[in-house]
């Protein structure tokens, strides 16, 4: 197989082929671990848990299942790439020797985030500081140069963010299918990303970002009129939307990262993979990488 086409449009096509070449795998995967976590978002999590002692537990509960989710779907996506879809439980069964990378990658990433998140607010604090009491420069909250001052960190910020975004964007995958995790895992994804264009990394982080961004106003908003009990019928409605179209965003976000790294391996061997080599089940690769699982015949 000749390595892959690194464009968006192309990126997106694959996905889109591997989605519907198997859609039973994904539509059951979905439902085992998406649904759930996509109804909890908006109802709360009543039926699972009790309401007045429910957030860690809510919490545990999503890790579990969003990871889980996407260990799976990138098992499935990889073997779906080449033609080769794995039964269910063989995706199942690809779980547990994927979630303690995911979740210590995942944690390294929301530290190393507010982190960064701290340390811009820090400086700013000091820097109006500074221009209050060296220069006697005092800024109204409503006033205009207050405005431009937070614009400018809050840009900057968004800026950093996106960086990193872009270099660790395939820092889950890589978790999930070599089996790197926390640091090896943040290098090993800024090292592929160096193989495929920025603006193809860039285009897939801010897309995915614009989804959760509008995914997660909607829940707020569902949740607000859940909780004012006005209208049922029609929140009834907006939440199956919601469910339904989250449980769609994740599954190509997971999966087009997946499609992705392979890109980035094709991209870095320059190998072409035999259907015979694809013939069996994932194996975590050795020490050094290689473009595609290892594969053992039974």
């Amino acid at each position: 197989m000749a390595a892959p086409s690194s464009s968006f449009c192309k990126l997106i096509s694959e996905t889109t082929g591997i989605i519907a070449a198997c859609p039973f795998h994904f539509s059951a995967l979905s439902a085992l671990f998406l649904l759930p976590v996509s109804i909890s978002a908006v109802l709360q999590h009543p039926f699972l848990f009790p309401e007045f002692d429910s957030g860690i537990l809510h919490v545990i509960f999503v890790l579990i299942f969003s990871l889980s989710s996407s260990a799976s779907i990138a098992y499935t996506t990889l073997h779906g790439y080449y033609g080769r879809p794995p039964a269910l439980i063989s995706a199942l069964k690809a779980i547990p020797v994927s979630l303690l990378p995911l979740l210590a990658t995942l944690l390294l990433i929301l530290l190393i985030a507010g982190t960064v998140a701290s340390l811009f607010a820090g400086s700013a604090l000091v820097s109006y500081n500074v221009l209050l009491s060296a220069f006697g420069f005092e800024m109204d909250y409503d006033d205009g140069s207050f405005l431009a001052f937070a614009g400018f960190w809050v840009a900057s910020l968004l800026a950093v963010i996106v960086r990193l975004s872009i270099s660790w964007n395939l820092a889950m995958c890589v978790a999930a299918v070599e089996r790197e995790w926390g640091f090896a895992a943040l290098r090993r994804s800024c090292f592929l990303v160096k193989g495929v264009k920025k603006t193809v990394v860039l285009t897939v982080v801010l897309m995915t970002g614009f989804w959760g961004g509008v995914l997660g106003f909607w829940c707020s908003d569902l949740t607000g009129k859940r909780n004012s009990g006005g209208g049922r019928v029609w929140i009834v409605i907006q939440i199956g939307g919601f469910v339904a179209l989250t449980m769609v965003g994740s599954v190509y976000a997971a999966a087009t990262n997946t499609v992705l790294w392979i890109i980035c391996s094709h991209q870095e061997f320059k190998l072409e993979v035999s259907d015979e080599e694809m013939a069996g089940d994932y194996l975590p690769p050795p020490e050094h990488h290689l473009p595609h699982p290892i594969i053992t015949n039974h």
